[in-house]
């Protein structure tokens, strides 16, 4: 087993340097405007005193072979825009940027005209903190190594910390839901894949055409409209868990109260805060600042977390738009904190009121559908983000992402569903299930062939605006619904195979770190070109390299943190923050509550 280990280090090593080596290419002949992307050389820019800019033109006039190619790349929705490419260059000093990129590429270009569309200058930022950060670092790391090594019993020892990893949770509920752990998973994985490509896009390559062509390949197209889909799956899952955890507080102390209420939010925003804190400390402390690459990442996002930082920390991006989010992986948190609280405010009056929570819900499900198709319908926007070459290039300016994509309301189905199947989870989990094979294969249909459905038909256009408002409303919960079915089926023994991978040992542990593997996901998935001063090389087999190199990094630091920070500060938290204590009082069974053991399924 060691030699085993110790040789798919290596390879993974080996691989890792050959990535590296064989991704930057010499310096790219700036005026060829047949390459969608070129960067002068950034050191001799730096040295001369130059300025460092990033220029976006459009080609207003050319000749008639390049207007062919430009009108092909327009018409055709899986080729990028090749009338806009994209430039990084050099301004002398005492040169207008705006005048003199534009001077520049005219010059060499036969006759071609641009328009200068967008121009940012790299900042030089002043790091004031970086030294402080880094020593803060360096104590703490310290620190975890000293305890490590003479006093494993400490919160804050590694090793006592890498076996929580291992263990499994005696809830029976984490027992009954244990499917939920390989899911979130996969759910992960397909999250970083979307980002890998979203990168990608985003990235100074040599050759666009391989790109391309990878949205030609229908295994790559419909998983990329997958992606767009993945977050849906996580808010069902929290408010599925969140409400059992309710209703055995109901069950056990007789009633849910506003201090049940405030406990659980206050531990909901302890428990993400250390691993969002340090995501925050990293991205303001300049751990981009290598090269252009990864330098007009590290712009935008310090522009932003310079004013907008404290939306991150009290976890309200939702309020922004996606161009204003410190990080904007991030919005994520603050939409699932915010059904989060949602799920506790809506449970605490349906158990105060003894109202039909089937009914209730069902009737807040048709309201929140029929008003967000309105909300496209009236503003004519797309039904949903369709991540197309174009659009992901640009998606973070987007309005579509904005508004339709991030909007909690577009998202907000998928929580209520979490919301009635948890209650029915809740409802049904003391009692023995016999399922007869019409119902298995029902099971089955529902849970493997809707979303199907639903990812097909988000692949359309619809040019009605009638029916694009009806679709854009009901996609998201045609798709999250049936995987919810799907827990629930696994829930009572459904599943064969499927239920086995999503229960195996690896899918368990993993899914331990992947709250620390999705804050850090983005600074490894936009981290290429970190060692290179010019355009990357890029071919198509580099796509599932890179795929291959962003998961394994991802999960590593996932771990890394979730281990070393994640565990033990919130161990430490923890300790002093407010509990709900066990009580002996039962509370009258009606419609959803009955009367079983107490889980602790998210304690573990």
């Amino acid at each position: 087993m060691k030699n085993l280990s110790r040789h798919l280090i290596i390879i993974f090593i080996l691989f890792l340097v050959y990535l590296l080596n064989n991704s930057s290419v010499e310096e790219s002949t700036i005026p060829d405007i047949n390459n969608k992307y070129g960067i002068q050389n950034y050191k001799k820019c730096e040295k001369s005193g130059g300025s460092f800019c990033k220029f976006d033109f459009k080609i207003t006039s050319c000749n008639q072979t390049l207007w062919k190619t430009i009108e092909e790349s327009q018409k055709n929705r899986l080729k990028l825009d090749k009338s806009v490419i994209h430039r990084m260059l050099c301004v002398p000093k005492d040169n207008s940027p705006m005048i003199y990129g534009k001077l520049l590429m005219e010059k060499y270009a036969n006759g071609t005209k641009f328009e200068v569309l967008q121009m940012d200058c790299v900042n030089q930022w002043n790091f004031t903190y970086k030294r402080i950060y880094w020593t803060i670092i360096g104590v703490y790391a310290f620190i975890i190594f000293w305890v490590t090594k003479y006093n494993n019993n400490s919160r804050f020892s590694f090793i006592k910390n890498a076996k929580k990893l291992l263990e499994d949770c005696p809830s029976k509920d984490f027992r009954s839901l244990k499917s939920i752990q390989g899911i979130r998973v996969l759910n992960t994985c397909l999250v970083i894949f979307w980002h890998t490509v979203l990168s990608l896009a985003q990235t100074y390559i040599n050759d666009v055409a391989p790109l391309e062509k990878s949205f030609e390949n229908p295994l790559f197209f419909y998983t990329m409209f997958l992606g767009g889909f993945a977050v849906q799956i996580f808010f069902l899952i929290s408010s599925f868990l969140l409400t059992n955890q309710i209703l055995e507080i109901q069950r056990q102390h007789g009633s849910f109260t506003l201090k049940h209420c405030c406990i659980i939010m206050l531990h909901r925003f302890c428990r993400l805060s250390p691993i969002l804190l340090m995501t925050l400390a990293s991205t303001t402390s300049g751990v981009y600042d290598f090269s252009p690459h990864t330098m007009d990442f590290r712009d935008k996002c310090l522009n932003t977390c310079q004013h907008y930082w404290w939306y991150a920390i009290f976890q309200i991006n939702f309020l922004l738009p996606i161009d204003k989010i410190c990080m904007p992986n991030l919005w994520y948190l603050s939409v699932d904190t915010l059904f989060y609280l949602t799920t506790v405010i809506i449970m605490y009056f349906i158990l105060k009121n003894r109202f039909n929570i089937y009914k209730m819900l069902s009737g807040i499900i048709v309201f929140v559908i029929t008003y967000f198709a309105l909300y496209i319908y009236l503003n004519d926007y797309e039904f949903m983000f369709q991540p197309y070459p174009k659009a992901v290039t640009n998606m973070i300016y987007s309005k579509t992402m904005t508004h339709i994509y991030i909007n909690p309301l577009s998202n907000y189905c998928g929580s209520l569903f979490g919301l009635i199947l948890g209650a029915i989870y809740y409802d049904n989990k003391h009692h023995k299930r016999v399922f007869s094979k019409a119902q298995k294969l029902c099971w089955y249909f529902i849970f493997t062939c809707v979303p199907l459905l639903a990812l097909h038909l988000s692949t359309y256009s619809y040019n009605n605006r009638a029916i694009k408002s009806f679709i854009g409303a009901v996609l998201k919960p045609l798709f999250v619904f049936p995987l919810g079915i799907g827990i629930l089926g696994m829930a009572f023994g459904l599943g064969g195979l499927i239920k086995k991978l999503l229960e195996s040992k690896v899918m368990v542990v993993l899914s331990n770190v992947t709250y620390g593997t999705y804050a850090f996901n983005f600074y490894v998935a936009f981290a290429k070109g970190i060692l290179s001063e010019d355009v990357l090389h890029y071919e198509q087999h580099h796509l599932i390299l890179w795929i291959i190199f962003d998961l394994v990094i991802s999960f590593i630091i996932g771990t890394i943190f979730t281990i070393s920070i994640e565990y033990p500060l919130v161990s430490l938290l923890k300790e002093y923050l407010p509990k709900i204590e066990k009580s002996k009082q039962k509370s009258k069974n009606y419609d959803i509550v009955s009367k079983d053991k107490y889980s602790e399924h998210n304690k573990c």
